[in-house]
């Protein structure tokens, strides 16, 4: 049963694979390995969201943050369309106009 309405991103890898079941949970060396053959980002069926397990990639992602935003939040829900149940990171969740020149000490 998936948990969202967003339908899935033309040329998607779709995986049917969650992350967060106790099968999962209780075997995450077998999980990543299943997620790593999946393709270098895949598209998790059940919760409407991208899933990425390559270092390679996951270095590429976090080091583009014009094309990468983390603002809408880090986890599976949309800080924007959803109300969160925690306040936003001044880190983690900073608009990107915010990396923007150095910070004052």
């Amino acid at each position: 049963m998936n948990t969202h309405t967003k339908p899935v991103p033309d040329g998607a890898i779709v995986c049917d694979l969650d992350p967060y079941s106790l099968e999962s949970l209780n075997d995450l060396e077998s999980w990543h390995r299943l997620l790593l053959d999946a393709g270098p980002i895949v598209w998790l069926s059940k919760y409407g969201c991208w899933a990425i397990g390559r270092h390679d990639v996951c270095s590429k992602v976090f080091s583009n943050w014009k094309v990468f935003c983390s603002s809408k939040g880090v986890g599976i829900e949309d800080l924007t369309k959803n109300k969160p149940w925690r306040s936003p990171s001044i880190i983690l969740e900073c608009p990107s106009a915010g990396f923007l020149g150095p910070k004052a000490a």
